[in-house]
């Protein structure tokens, strides 16, 4: 009989690195200054604020803050998104990807705004858009009030949305009452990131830096 022919056995793949583990936030520029902020009890953005006051972090342009949680691993897409917007719509979060920022624009001690870059899946741009352009009317803003909620109670100063493009990228913008002057909703997508910020100074600073 013919002899029995030997299996060809397939190399073993490594698996993937457990994404969780790996830094998930996205490195926006090298002179950027960085600080890390484990999530314990203390809830966003409450943990925020605090982190920012004792690690004294102001600064004139941008400053990124990487989110660690408890058990000591990075927060992956999906909680970042549980912090910054917990009632956001489904449609949205389904269009997010692994990546993402937090960052801050405090031009003095006590004063800080935030604001969120969010990477979008490949091929989920267009909806992504066509998704905030609807959102608009609804109060969009709501949803994203962790990002502004220790300016007080901040409302809507206009209606509608304008639009201002900056270095060929369109942002909408609306003007928020708050407790310092200042204070607006801002989002617009540049390249495969989704922005939202809450100064027109952080606005403008993220778009020159994802620009790089």
């Amino acid at each position: 009989p013919a002899p029995t022919p030997t299996p060809t056995v397939s190399p073993t793949e490594s698996p993937s690195p457990n994404p969780i583990k790996e830094n998930p936030t996205i490195p926006l520029s090298r002179s950027t200054k960085t600080s890390t902020l484990i999530l314990g009890s203390s809830q966003f953005p409450a943990a925020v604020l605090t982190h920012l006051e004792e690690q004294y972090l102001a600064t004139t342009s941008l400053a990124i803050i990487t989110l660690v949680g408890t058990d000591g691993e990075y927060l992956k897409s999906d909680a970042f998104i549980e912090n910054v917007s917990p009632d956001s719509l489904k449609s949205f979060r389904a269009t997010i990807d692994t990546g993402y920022a937090l960052v801050v624009y405090a031009p003095e001690q006590q004063t800080r705004f935030l604001g969120a870059v969010i990477g979008i899946k490949p091929g989920s741009l267009a909806t992504a858009k066509t998704i905030m352009q609807n959102w608009e009317t609804a109060n969009m803003e709501e949803y994203f009030k962790p990002l502004f909620a220790h300016h007080g109670t901040a409302r809507r100063t206009n209606q509608k949305f304008t639009t201002e493009t900056i270095k060929g990228h369109e942002f909408r913008t609306i003007p928020l009452s708050g407790s310092i002057g200042g204070l607006i909703f801002s989002y617009g997508f540049v390249n495969n990131y989704f922005v939202i910020t809450t100064h027109a100074t952080l606005t403008k600073t993220v778009i020159d830096t994802l620009s790089e």
